[in-house]
């Protein structure tokens, strides 16, 4: 019973840390797709915004919607954590909808009208 007990204790002190580590890969950063959204947390406590551009084993590249640096290239060692920003995946109504009311053309902008 001891030697059950010790064993379980052991399996719960090591599980987390297995856990974290799998979290913490960078091939999971590397399954990316460029032109996702993400939010990139830096050690210094910047934080940048964009759209994946290129990602290889050194570090990313970003494309940022800023004037001052549209592109950013951004070391791995820098990275503290990678947020994906993921939006609502709405349907395009063009695609769906046929026979809509183009209410431009119409010349007014409700039902009454």
């Amino acid at each position: 019973m001891r030697r059950a007990l010790v064993l379980l204790l052991t399996v719960l002190v090591l599980a987390p840390g297995l856990l974290a580590r799998a979290k913490a890969d960078w091939g999971t950063v590397e399954k990316l797709k460029p032109g996702s959204k993400v939010l990139v947390l830096l050690w210094t406590g910047d934080e940048i915004q964009g759209h994946v551009k290129a990602i290889n084993p050194t570090g990313m590249t970003l494309v940022t919607g800023s004037n001052w640096r549209p592109l950013q290239e951004i070391a791995r060692n820098e990275i503290r954590r990678i947020v994906h920003l993921r939006g609502p995946n709405w349907p395009d109504p063009d695609r769906y909808v046929e026979g809509r009311i183009d209410w431009r053309r119409r010349g007014g902008d409700s039902w009454g009208d």
